[in-house]
């Protein structure tokens, strides 16, 4: 109220002072109030979801530097390879690249191995799922597909993962199961019982999944 009346003309402050309620002293109400209570609680709430998390830190730090690193190796192979493209020429597509990953001693442990399409070879390597009159412009280089337009909407494929020294499953990339399974978006909730079932089992052995899981229905909420 004190700030609102400071903010009022001296005219208008005289007109409402007689309709103002008394200003109440803080040790007045001292113990009623429940914010010092609350923000208490809430800050041991907050320690003890922290604490949970200290001893792997150490764990989820390198693992997060790992992932920048390959994602940064990927990032560069990908440069690497849209120039040698620009170099050929617009039939170039698509074109296959590849990067070693190192271990923790610097030799290659792994060999990823990617494709690099524009929108028109993509086109035409799957002609069944676009409508002939697409397929036809791509194939003519009409329309949005001109040669003076190239090139146009790079998509990058990932292929796979190749263990070069020893029989160890390769890590790959680390969301690959993401969308193997389709899992990004509503597709955990997506199919037949059994491949919704078999969806929700996987995300919750990682901790995730939605409780309680009814496999008839769906996921419910």
């Amino acid at each position: 109220m004190r700030h609102w009346m400071a903010g009022l003309t001296e005219e208008e402050r005289e007109r409402y002072r007689p309709y103002m309620l008394p200003v109440v002293e803080p040790w007045v109400v001292e113990g009623l109030s429940k914010v010092y209570s609350s923000y208490e609680e809430s800050k041991a709430e907050r320690k003890q979801a922290t604490d949970a998390v200290v001893p792997y830190f150490a764990d989820m730090r390198a693992e997060a530097h790992r992932r920048f690193n390959r994602i940064a190796r990927l990032r560069q192979a990908y440069r690497q390879a849209l120039a040698e493209a620009l170099r050929r020429g617009p039939n170039t597509f698509p074109l296959a690249f590849s990067f070693d990953e190192p271990g923790s001693d610097g030799a290659t442990v792994e060999q990823l191995h990617f494709r690099l399409w524009d929108r028109r070879s993509f086109i035409l390597a799957h002609k069944e799922h676009w409508s002939p009159l697409t397929v036809d412009e791509a194939a003519r280089r009409r329309g949005r597909y001109a040669q003076l337009e190239w090139p146009t909407h790079l998509l990058v494929e990932y292929v796979r993962a190749d263990r070069l020294i020893d029989a160890a499953p390769p890590d790959g990339l680390w969301f690959d199961d993401l969308y193997r399974l389709n899992l990004v978006g509503e597709g955990p909730v997506l199919g037949t019982t059994e491949q919704v079932t078999e969806k929700q089992r996987y995300l919750r052995s990682f901790g995730y999944g939605r409780r309680p899981f009814n496999p008839v229905g769906g996921a419910a909420s």
